[in-house]
């Protein structure tokens, strides 16, 4: 009961019963919660007799296409052979799964690791930051995670605990996740079901882990803003700034003021968030003055943090994979001056009349 097989099984003899995981089942003898579902050989069972019973065991043995569970064994595709409900009352604890991932494990032969959720965040928060892709723990990655202490085995060195991960990097892998936000199950484990050495060690038939990890979001900036407005008018050119820098993959993400509207850097927002200390240079007038240097010269930005717009969030589909460096966008205003045109009438004098006065 509860036991599986990943190994070639071959009858050296021409009369041999041979079975992928019992030859003869005899004897009023039960075959329960057994399985071998990587070959393809042979049958489950090679001969049950003398009211033996098989009970609750999965076979993807070609010879057992049709095997319903009538007789006690299912036979499961090499599709579904990952997937935990082909299994139906393998209980969880005796079992270990990964579902979608490996094939159910026997808990009493793995190793089970520790983490240390803190030092795994440490590391995510470092090395996994949204980048638009699907992510995945690598090989150096889970050495690192070792080497850091954010996984371990108690009471075994990091050299003991992770050998058989060492030898075969493949042993434990990584699902992949793309979105921002706590993902579990980052790790699974594959079963050991050979070894190249002479020494094969059953108590380590691989590892059992459950890691959750976020993947960190990305940070996004926003340019300051930059317009200009001639002296005496009303509408802000030469707009600049107020996007979003860091967007990827042409991600929906935009700006939403404190009231949960769309923010458009336009000359209307401009003119909305004008700053206390632009508004005060004004003087009820239009715009405030032309800002000249000590040689008369424009200065180039002549307000400084002229608009202002505070407690902005971010809005769009894909808006939870980012966040702000800062919640207020700030901008400039230079004031140029406004152009100022004089004809002059057209005058007349007699001709030789030097003394004629001019109106």
């Amino acid at each position: 009961s509860n036991a599986y097989n990943t190994t070639e099984v071959v009858g050296m003899l021409d009369n041999a019963v041979v079975g992928n995981a019992v030859g003869v089942n005899n004897d009023n003898a039960t075959v329960s919660n057994v399985y071998d579902v990587t070959n393809t050989n042979n049958k489950l069972i090679g001969e049950n007799s003398n009211g033996a019973i098989v009970d609750n065991s999965y076979t993807s043995a070609k010879q057992e296409e049709s095997a319903d569970g009538t007789d006690g064994i299912t036979y499961i595709s090499a599709d579904k052979a990952k997937d935990k409900e082909s299994y139906k009352n393998f209980a969880d604890g005796t079992w270990k799964f990964y579902d979608g991932y490996s094939n159910p494990l026997l808990s009493v032969f793995l190793t089970k690791v520790t983490v240390d959720q803190d030092k795994v965040n440490k590391y995510m928060n470092a090395n996994k930051v949204y980048n638009g892709t699907m992510q995945q723990l690598t090989a150096d990655d889970i050495k690192n995670l070792i080497e850091s202490g954010a996984i371990s085995v108690k009471g075994l060195t990091k050299e003991d605990a992770f050998e058989a991960f060492n030898n075969n990097n493949s042993l434990i892998s990584s699902i992949g996740y793309k979105d921002v936000g706590e993902h579990n199950d980052w790790l699974y484990s594959g079963q050991i079901a050979e070894t190249t050495g002479n020494t094969f060690n059953p108590n380590n038939l691989g590892y059992d882990i459950k890691l959750s990890a976020s993947i960190a979001q990305a940070e996004l900036s926003i340019k300051d803003i930059f317009a200009n407005i001639v002296y005496g008018g009303s509408t802000y050119t030469d707009i600049k700034g107020g996007s979003l820098e860091g967007i990827i993959n042409n991600d929906e993400v935009y700006l939403l003021d404190k009231n949960g509207n769309k923010i458009a850097i336009t000359s209307d927002l401009i003119a909305a968030y004008l700053s206390e200390y632009y508004a005060a240079n004004k003087d009820n007038r239009n715009t405030a003055d032309v800002k000249r240097d000590q040689n008369n010269n424009i200065i180039i930005v002549a307000y400084e943090d002229a608009i202002s717009v505070d407690g902005i969030s971010l809005g769009g589909t894909a808006s939870g994979n980012y966040k702000l460096t800062d919640t207020t966008i700030s901008g400039d205003i230079t004031v140029t001056p406004a152009t100022l045109n004089i004809t002059l009438n057209d005058i007349y004098r007699i001709y030789g009349d030097y003394k004629t006065k001019y109106s």
